[in-house]
């Protein structure tokens, strides 16, 4: 998963299906000691082929301290180049939508992309790259790591 703005659905596994999920959280902020952020997103994902799946979501934030509502929306894709190969092309789109408060880039849409390399099953390292569309002329690198520990085979 990139930033959760348009992130996939695990459990779509075949060609031509789809699936969805929601989920929910708020964001705590250690040095006030309060809640300063809560969501709720419901991502859908649609496997195109073995090698394509594409995602969309959209959902609600809430920002406590400025005591605004937003509607958040992402889509994205995760291409895969050569079949079971171990290397996934990621892209995504995602923003806030919602009043427009000073500094503007809060809501101001951004765009991820970058590789995500899988040695083996159950690891994936990803390398990102973000900039913000439009706003403040921000640009960030994430590396990432992901860990599944699937359930016994019986």
């Amino acid at each position: 998963m990139m930033t959760g703005a348009a992130s996939p659905v695990a459990s779509c596994q075949k060609p031509g299906n789809s699936a969805s999920r929601s989920r929910g959280g708020a964001t705590f902020d250690a040095l006030t000691r309060s809640v300063s952020a809560s969501y709720i997103n419901i991502p859908i994902t649609y496997m195109v082929s073995e090698t394509l799946k594409l995602n969309v979501n959209g959902g609600w934030f809430y920002d406590v301290v400025k005591v605004i509502n937003y509607a958040s929306y992402g889509a994205g894709f995760e291409w895969i180049p050569m079949k079971e190969g171990p290397v996934t092309l990621l892209a995504e789109v995602f923003g806030l939508a919602g009043e427009r408060t000073d500094p503007r880039s809060g809501i101001e849409p951004r765009f991820q992309a970058g590789l995500r390399y899988t040695p083996v099953e159950t690891v994936d390292l990803d390398l990102i790259y973000g900039r913000n569309i439009g706003g403040e002329n921000a640009n960030w690198i994430t590396l990432g790591l992901n860990l599944r520990f699937p359930a016994p085979k019986k």
